[in-house]
């Protein structure tokens, strides 16, 4: 049975109404990225199946998907995308991130409304 990409969403969710102070910013830091894996998954999927795309099994596959968005004239869905991936690189790889808890909001309001259309 193939994995449901929407139970990342489902989780992240869960996670952030953890009360877990302990581990708060690992669980805000996890959520946005299993958001942005959901999301990212949700599309490919969505594009390959209505035969629009393939995926290329490599990182590429990332700028890929924003590329062929935009040129389907989705370019909401292709910056908002890109908007969520840059929180994803931001919350995985930044020592140091800046009000949190307002990049796990939109991250999460983001992957949610992309995902919903």
């Amino acid at each position: 049975m193939a994995f449901g990409w929407n139970d990342f969403l489902i989780l992240a969710r869960k996670m952030i109404e953890s009360n877990d102070q302990m581990l708060l910013e690992a669980i805000q830091r996890t959520a946005i990225g299993r958001t942005y894996y959901a999301t990212f998954n949700l599309i490919m999927e969505e594009e390959c199946e209505g035969g629009r795309m393939q995926r290329g099994g490599s990182a590429s596959d990332h700028w890929r998907l924003q590329d062929h968005l935009e040129r389907a004239g989705r370019h909401d869905a292709s910056r908002r995308l890109h908007a969520l991936r840059r929180l994803r690189n931001q919350s995985d790889y930044d020592l140091v991130v800046r009000d949190i808890d307002e990049m796990v909001r939109s991250a999460l309001q983001i992957g949610e409304e992309l995902t919903r259309s």
